[in-house]
């Protein structure tokens, strides 16, 4: 929803109409709503395992990566506690501080 808010990218389907990948990782429950629920039945825990080699996002933490969709690098990364409502309002502040930086640093 904070990225629908934001406007600045638009949710695709595939990975292959994506300009650029945004995976979020944690310790805690993932609610997956088909179709764009807004909600979920069936909760499911994530693994404890990392993804590609990516560190173990700390408890009551979420991690939010940007990945170049075709080559899987890793373009930007964060991770901010999201263990009570008001952490997780705050998910996204990095990535919007990083878009800004980098529309500045190349003039748009």
């Amino acid at each position: 929803m904070g990225l629908d808010k934001w406007g600045r990218y638009e949710i695709v389907d595939s990975r292959q109409k994506a300009d650029v990948v945004l995976r979020l990782s944690g310790t805690s429950i993932v609610k997956f709503a088909p179709g764009g629920a807004p909600s979920a039945r069936n909760p499911k825990p994530v693994s404890q395992e990392s993804a590609a080699g990516e560190e173990l996002t700390p408890l009551g933490s979420t991690r939010l990566t940007e990945i170049e969709p075709n080559s899987g690098t890793t373009l930007w990364s964060d991770v901010r506690k999201t263990s009570n409502a008001q952490e997780k309002s705050g998910l996204l502040d990095g990535l919007h501080e990083a878009v800004d930086q980098q529309e500045k640093r190349h003039g748009k």
